[in-house]
């Protein structure tokens, strides 16, 4: 009696382990697939990062960008914006391509950073001065050589940065002030200002010697 038991105990094991076998296998299969899912949109997402506006994974950048900003306060998220705009457009350049449009969106999000900032003390005023001066050197290098069929939005861009003089002050060396309501005094430059003013931005090395005037 004892020996039939056993048996029978056995027996009842032995048909129990391959179901439990057959349901851990399911569950491995499914996290592997869960697994290969993530990583797969970890580097969709990791080469959306670079693209451009005229690249197939742009979109995607984007609605990552998106998602991202809604857990940021307002003024850091225009900031963001208009920087990452901005260095979109800096490396478009860069690569001699030209897209108006990213010049313009950065311009309107620096502008609406500021106008946060406007009149109190804060550690995002160096970034929105370097980028605004950052701003007017590239814009300057691209209207001039930008293909014609370009050069008319990037000189509207231009004129859209110089209005934000009333904002920031005039740039060193820019000149007088524009005429209207009449510029603050520009800022003493901070040192990540002067960092910024220094550095080359993309684009500009690669004009070594200056071009010969026309006579």
């Amino acid at each position: 009696f004892i020996v039939l038991g056993a048996a029978a105990l056995y027996a009842s094991r032995a048909r129990a382990r391959p179901a439990v076998s057959s349901l851990t296998f399911r569950w491995a299969g499914a996290l592997v697939a869960l697994l290969g899912l993530i990583l797969i949109a970890l580097s969709v997402v990791s080469a959306a990062e670079a693209s451009l506006p005229d690249e197939p994974l742009y979109p995607v950048k984007r609605a990552v960008e998106g998602l991202l900003a809604t857990a940021m306060p307002p003024e850091e998220r225009a900031l963001w914006l208009a920087e990452r705009r901005w260095g979109e457009f800096e490396s478009a350049v860069a690569q001699g391509r030209w897209f108006p449009d990213l010049a313009e969106e950065s311009l309107r999000h620096l502008e609406e950073a500021a106008r946060f900032e406007e009149g109190k003390p804060s550690p995002r005023q160096a970034r929105l001065r370097a980028l605004y001066e950052r701003q007017g050197v590239i814009l300057a290098q691209a209207v001039r050589d930008a293909p014609p069929e370009t050069r008319s939005e990037l000189a509207r861009a231009q004129r859209e940065w110089a209005q934000l003089a009333r904002m920031f002050g005039q740039p060193e060396g820019e000149g007088p002030p524009l005429p209207g309501e009449g510029s603050p005094p520009s800022p003493a430059p901070t040192a990540e200002i002067l960092r910024e003013r220094t550095r080359t931005p993309p684009g500009l090395e690669r004009q070594g010697t200056p071009r010969p005037q026309r006579t």
